[in-house]
């Protein structure tokens, strides 16, 4: 008799934990393939910055870049880290995503611990270009978020946009 009320307990904390909500579906090609995305990183010019600044983008953007892959292949694409534009062959089914960071601040994790309320925030600002067979982007967008929580949040919520985004230009446009 108690058994019932404790597997619905049980039920919905796993709910809760993991969330209702799935990654969302990649597209087919007309051949019924997996849509191949290719991924370029830009961190920027370590020139242009500070070798701590450096360091910080070249550590974000390799957990980005990690995370990124992960959520395209559990949505259905197949994907790839390359490390030029001139590793992407274009041809139909296959495409080029270039993220490139724009700007990132790491905070202070002493004042988020410490003093909380929104102090120390980190923040990452990206920009995202998706290339099929033409030269021209087929979209073309910036993203940014904040957190005062840990900088594994910036990315993440990141990657959960842009893959949400792809899918949702590969699904309602005609696939190149």
């Amino acid at each position: 008799m108690k058994t019932y009320p404790i597997a619905m307990c049980l039920v919905f904390c796993v709910l809760l934990v993991t969330g209702c909500a799935t990654a969302p579906r990649a597209p087919l090609t007309d051949a019924g393939e997996k849509i191949e995305i290719m991924v370029l990183s830009d961190r920027g010019n370590p020139s242009e910055m500070t070798e701590r600044q450096y360091e910080y983008r070249v550590e974000v953007g390799q957990w980005m870049e990690r995370d990124l892959l992960n959520m395209l292949k559990r949505s259905g694409y197949e994907a790839v880290l390359i490390e030029s534009k001139d590793k992407f062959e274009a041809r139909k089914g296959r495409y080029l995503l270039t993220v490139k960071i724009e700007s990132y601040n790491p905070g202070s994790t002493a004042a988020r611990m410490l003093v909380g309320f929104g102090a120390g925030a980190a923040a990452l600002d990206n920009h995202y270009e998706l290339y099929g067979t033409t030269p021209q982007p087929l979209m073309s967008w910036n993203d940014g978020v904040g957190t005062s929580e840990h900088w594994k949040k910036l990315p993440r919520k990141l990657n959960a946009n842009t893959v949400r985004k792809i899918t949702e230009q590969l699904t309602t446009s005609e696939l190149q």
